[in-house]
């Protein structure tokens, strides 16, 4: 199941390790806009969406190669490691990286031809969740230290910070653009300072989540600040709005059918959380907002130069525009009055 799931434009890029192949869906259609294949039918497929096309990483050979978004066609890259090294994925238009927890290596990738810019060692062996800010830094949570490590894919600059015991398990996500930790002992949310310190921590849980947690968290320009938090064990989601500074838990498996579900990594944007059902072949939208929250609401005045009158609303990142324009006209009675017509016009931009 795909590691990253991006969307641009109302598409999301999703791999499907049954038929070897990357596919584009349309999230708003629900259709299937592309379908590429990229290795053998059952391989472990690993992708990060960077600019309009796509990298994709195949962790049953440990290579790497790229979709290109203009063409749809897969192009081969390189081999990252011996095969079978257990290998992640990360990236996005600002960098790629590849996380090696074998080997303990964080490895910064060039966009343009995949090839190694920069390494850095980590605890091997373990779990690293991992993520990349829109300035291309690496966030990677060392969980046998207890440590927070930034890495920079464009200086080779690394910060570590001790934010958590050692030993101790969490997720790790953006949420508005600022990392996030998620303990699974306890389930509260730990933001992190933009100088890699541990900052405020909010909503501890009475019960535990598994080691297994899987985070995501709101993209900057949702107008949220949201993080999900995915038991894949119980199938429970434990929503936390650091805004509103509120939390609640979501059963997402409503009956014993459902316990064969396996969820795959989700993904908010426009403050809906997507989360693939990896043995369905769908994708679950779930509302991170609570009932009686709106999308934020805003009215931009006087959007449209040509137009006498004009304003964009936006209810989250659904827009509306809306124009009036007037035509002047005598028509000569008694009185000579100048009389207009008002004409209007509504676009819905999505």
């Amino acid at each position: 199941v795909a590691r990253e799931l991006t969307t641009v434009d109302g598409s999301v890029w999703l791999v499907d390790p049954p038929n070897g192949s990357l596919v584009q869906v349309n999230a708003l259609a629900r259709d299937v806009t592309a379908k590429v294949a990229v290795a053998a039918p059952r391989q472990q497929l690993v992708a990060a969406q960077v600019g309009r096309g796509a990298v994709v990483l195949n962790r049953s050979t440990s290579s790497v190669g790229r979709v290109d978004g203009a063409t749809a066609e897969f192009v081969p890259g390189r081999q990252l490691a011996a095969t079978g090294s257990d290998l992640a994925l990360v990236g996005r238009d600002a960098g790629v990286f590849a996380v090696d927890t074998a080997g303990g290596k964080l490895v910064a990738l060039s966009s343009e031809d995949l090839s190694t810019r920069y390494e850095v060692t980590i605890s091997p062996g373990r779990a690293t969740p991992s993520v990349v800010d829109d300035q291309g830094r690496l966030w990677a949570y060392d969980s046998a230290r207890g440590e927070l490590v930034r890495f920079d894919s464009r200086s080779g600059e690394t910060v570590r910070a001790s934010v958590l015991p050692e030993g101790d398990v969490a997720g790790l996500a953006l949420s508005g653009g600022r990392p996030v930790l998620v303990r699974a002992a306890t389930g509260e949310v730990l933001r992190i300072g933009a100088d890699v310190t541990a900052g405020e921590r909010l909503c501890r849980r009475d019960s535990p989540l598994s080691d297994r947690l899987v985070v995501a968290g709101s993209e900057p320009g949702d107008g949220t600040s949201l993080v999900f938090t995915l038991d894949p064990e119980t199938g429970e989601l434990w929503t936390v709005d650091l805004q509103a500074r509120s939390c609640r838990a979501l059963p997402l498996r409503g009956d014993r059918q459902d316990a064969v579900t396996r969820f795959g990594q989700p993904v908010v944007t426009g403050g809906l959380l997507y989360v693939p059902l990896a043995n369905r072949s769908r994708v679950l939208v779930v509302d991170g907002r609570a009932d009686d929250v709106l999308r934020p609401v805003t009215f931009e005045r006087g959007w449209l130069d040509a137009a006498e009158g004009s304003c964009l609303v936006s209810f989250g990142r659904t827009r509306v525009l809306c124009a009036a324009s007037v035509t002047r006209s005598e028509e000569h009675t008694s009185e000579l009055q100048s009389r207009g017509l008002i004409s209007y016009a509504v676009f819905c931009l999505k």
